[in-house]
């Protein structure tokens, strides 16, 4: 049962322990997730109406209100990440308390020019507080928090609480790198399944994930309802991921290719009766207080170090999540025996940009650079013999 957010599964009862304002709140347990999210919603409109006396027409009160509708909608698979880089990024500039239409550019701009020489911060080694670390915060980050003051304001525009966007041209002067695919190569893969002790329920995993490229989470919420290994045309139809709904919220059918298909005959052989799941958590799908077949939230990755290291792979560069790249990768150079084409590969892989597919792959395609200059060289020389041979004696 997928439950509210803000609420939790505890023994036999529910959790209420919501994120309201900028603090994580606990609200008491309950016999019903039903109550829980009751109690919720009241705490929230108590802390609305608390806020709305003190700040009201803020960005801060804004942003506050703006947070609580993500988070309670379930519509957006990012909505706990979002509140965190709210909280930690924006709600500490001192603009965040001005009326919201008395917002100017120059107000980001200096903000954004501060958060870019904000230090990173990190657990600490006993894992128990967050320390602040010596480097800067990572282009990417900045450019995520960017995006997301932007669609902010975005959304106060469509509620009526402004009228133009001063987030719109404020850019990071330090932009991120293009990413290019890290992906295991055909020997690596070969290593990698071929480990000895390796459990077979988790080879068959690492199989699924590199032969169809599948998230982490799509595959740890694969059911064998959308498993067809034995039809004409094998495929998997990937509808949810372990948080809800896909990252692009399309419903995808992905195809199996022979490995993929052998790996999920040999699961199905030896899948638990009753369990909808191919990769359960736990070794049954059970745990302490069961209730019923869970998903592997972090699953089989949670032991890519060890594996990776027995078929001697860095595991500190390779994750188990570039099993997803290294599908995507091979799918473009043509390593499994046909090249696709980026359009192709965009459509295997899910990608809802056609342009995150060439930042990732182009350069491995047969025509990147250096296979359109072979092709250009041969044509050339072609031209060169043809006009010697016309050359009149």
């Amino acid at each position: 049962m997928k439950l509210p957010p803000g609420v939790y599964a505890h023994r036999r009862r529910f959790k209420a322990q919501p994120s309201i304002g900028n603090e994580r709140v606990y609200l008491g347990l309950f016999d019903t997730a039903e109550e829980a999210e009751a109690e919720i919603i009241a705490a929230r409109k108590i802390h609305a109406e608390k806020v709305s006396g003190r700040t009201r027409g803020t960005f801060r009160s804004w942003a506050t209100d703006w947070l609580d509708e993500r988070e309670t909608s379930g519509a957006h698979r990012n909505a706990v990440t979002d509140r965190s880089r709210m909280t930690r990024h924006v709600l500490s500039a001192e603009w965040v308390d001005l009326p919201i239409r008395a917002i100017k550019r120059q107000h980001l701009r200096t903000w954004l020019h501060a958060l870019e020489r904000t230090k990173a911060a990190a657990l600490s080694k006993d894992g128990k507080s967050v320390v602040e670390t010596t480097r800067a915060l990572a282009p990417r980050t900045v450019m995520h928090v960017c995006t997301l003051v932007r669609k902010c304001f975005a959304d106060a525009i469509e509620a009526g609480k402004c009228s133009d966007n001063p987030a719109d041209g404020v850019r990071s002067r330090r932009r991120p790198e293009v990413e290019r695919a890290i992906h295991l190569t055909l020997s690596q893969i070969t290593d990698l399944l071929a480990v000895p002790t390796m459990p077979k329920r988790t080879r068959a995993a690492y199989t699924v994930a590199i032969y169809t490229g599948v998230r982490a989470g799509e595959l740890w919420a694969l059911s064998w309802a959308d498993v067809h290994e034995e039809a004409e045309h094998p495929e998997i139809v990937v509808r949810v991921s372990h948080r809800g709904s896909t990252k692009t919220g399309a419903i995808r059918h992905v195809p199996l290719l022979p490995p993929a298909v052998a790996a999920l005959r040999e699961q199905r052989a030896r899948a638990v009766d009753g369990c909808p799941l191919v990769f359960p958590s736990g070794a049954l799908g059970r745990g302490k207080g069961w209730k019923g077949w869970h998903q592997a939230s972090k699953g089989y990755d949670a032991q890519w170090s060890r594996w990776a290291k027995h078929a001697g792979i860095d595991s500190k560069r390779i994750k188990f999540g570039h099993c997803r790249h290294t599908c995507g990768a091979h799918l473009a150079a043509g390593s499994w025996g046909h090249a696709l084409t980026l359009y192709q590969v965009a459509a295997w892989l899910g990608h809802s940009d056609s342009r995150t597919t060439e930042e990732h792959y182009a350069h491995l395609t047969p025509e990147a650079l250096h296979g359109a200059r072979g092709k250009l060289a041969s044509a050339m020389v072609s031209a060169e013999l043809k006009s010697a041979c016309e050359r009149p004696t």
